[in-house]
């Protein structure tokens, strides 16, 4: 990436170049990348879109105190492998508290082995450095990061959202349940008996027909979604205002979860479940069953009542998928 870097920054300022500064090769290149370079009638390359960069210090400008003192550093990339792969293989002392952005991932991963589709500066994908210390159970960490995320989200005024545990982030698009948002948490090495854990989050922002066209599920965008005015604040779109609200939101319940476990968290759910009370099909290996979804437990498991006998289930067995209605079916 070092040698297209600078063409990248230089279109996402507005920059034009001509033959001299760039390679028929180098523009093939952006163009394999998702960059929608064209040629203009003078020969000129420009971009036919804007293109708004992830960078650490609009990022910063956005943050509230607490989360600028929590987030240690920021490092942004054009393009990386998974943020989730970088921060799981760092030391883990380097990982807390350490944000990993990047404009495109060659290998990013959602739950359950899944791809997730990463084009180049169309989305978020991010990866957060944590540690929960010993004593604290990590099992309801992701529907702590599921709940943040959703009302990061409705801060920016995108209220029909809620979620599929455990941490899907959906919105309800005629009729059918489509995916904005996704989380995949992973356990690092202990750190001093500390849990060291990585938080990655993907937010389909924007989605290009070449991306839609591997995506196997219903999925959403903001760009397709109207924000409901807030206040007197005139809207103003930007990804880094995007990643800097869910870190707002994230941190201070990250810091709240390190002190009192999932316990204060349990009662919050209900106010994002969308499946609550409706009927489910869940998959554990082989085996499927099929029941009414009530919600969680005090430790964040999903409860299902299955022929008049409630059963209860955690996030690593099974997954599941909506029965009320079949164009709102959506496997985990």
């Amino acid at each position: 990436m070092t040698d297209i870097g600078p063409l990248i920054e230089t279109f996402a300022t507005g920059g034009i170049l001509d033959e001299t500064k760039i390679s028929v090769a180098q523009v093939e290149t952006l163009r394999a990348m998702g960059m929608d370079v064209a040629a203009g009638k003078d020969g000129k390359y420009r971009l036919s879109s804007s293109l708004e960069l992830l960078e650490a210090s609009r990022v910063r400008d956005s943050m509230s105190d607490v989360t600028n003192d929590a987030v240690r550093d920021i490092e942004c990339h054009l393009q990386i492998d998974s943020t989730n792969t970088r921060l799981m293989t760092m030391p883990s002392s380097l990982a807390m508290g350490r944000l990993c952005l990047a404009e495109s991932q060659t290998a990013g991963r959602g739950r359950r082995g899944r791809t997730w589709q990463s084009p180049f500066g169309e989305n978020i994908y991010m990866s957060l450095g944590w540690r929960v210390p010993v004593g604290v159970s990590v099992s309801g960490v992701s529907l702590v990061v599921g709940m943040a995320i959703t009302r990061a989200l409705r801060s920016l005024g995108y209220m029909d959202l809620g979620l599929k545990w455990p941490n899907d982030v959906l919105v309800e698009v005629q009729g059918t349940y489509r995916k904005l948002a996704g989380i995949l948490l992973e356990m690092g090495a202990p750190a001093n008996g500390d849990h060291a854990i990585v938080i990655g989050v993907g937010v389909n922002v924007a989605m290009s027909g070449q991306a839609s066209a591997m995506i196997d599920q219903p999925f959403a965008t903001l760009r397709d979604m109207t924000p409901v005015q807030m206040g007197d604040r005139e809207f103003d779109f930007s990804r880094n205002r995007v990643v800097a609200a869910i870190l707002n939101c994230l941190i201070p319940e990250l810091i709240r979860y390190n002190s009192t476990g999932f316990t204060p968290f349990a009662p919050l759910w209900a106010e994002y479940d969308l499946f609550f009370g409706k009927r489910i099909s869940v998959r554990i290996a082989d085996q499927e069953m099929t029941g009414i979804h009530g919600g969680i437990d005090h430790e964040g498991q999903l409860i299902i009542d299955i022929d008049g006998r409630q059963r209860t289930f955690n996030a690593g067995e099974i997954s599941l998928h909506l029965l009320d209605g079949a164009s709102n079916a959506m496997s985990s």
